[in-house]
């Protein structure tokens, strides 16, 4: 898959030392939420497109890629002041998860992404909110989509 990045990413992945810092942001959405939960894994705040994005430690395990198997990505952000864990602790049904990485020098611009996720099995405990990054659940879909009955096609039961 190709990806097109900016000329100021290109340079700090073909140098042999940059000075360029990546930043992931991760943005959850939900329903239930009054304000979307705003993240960045770094130590400062970051402000893009007219939000800021707090800097709070997250880790995104990615699954070993190996065949016949549904990909799920495991999330694990630090519980330290317990927002995040109380705004996700009273949540039912799957938060939205947009996930993007940004350089620092140009935020605006997205480098990778954006990937979209549901997000499901949160467990939270005092140190960590732990979860599970799933694309849309494609194996609970109906197929077909429409079910040929009476109350949709009366034509077909006459």
């Amino acid at each position: 898959m190709s990806r097109s990045l900016s000329a100021a990413a290109r340079r700090g992945v073909f140098a042999q030392s940059t000075g360029e810092v990546y930043l992931t942001t991760l943005t959850i959405t939900h329903a239930a939420l009054a304000v979307a939960i705003r993240v960045v894994n770094d130590t400062t705040d970051l402000v893009r497109q007219g939000q800021t994005f707090v800097g709070f430690p997250f880790r995104i395990h990615l699954p070993p890629d190996v065949e016949d198997r549904i990909v799920q990505v495991q999330l694990e952000i630090d519980n330290v002041d317990r927002r995040i864990g109380t705004a996700l602790a009273g949540i039912t049904g799957r938060p939205k998860v947009r996930l993007e990485v940004v350089l620092a020098a140009s935020p605006e611009t997205v480098e990778v992404g954006p990937y979209i996720f549901g997000l499901a099995e949160i467990e939270i405990d005092a140190m960590v909110v732990r979860g599970t990054l799933t694309y849309a659940p494609l194996l609970e879909r109906r197929i077909p989509r429409d079910s040929q009955d009476p109350l949709r096609f009366p034509g077909m039961f006459r």
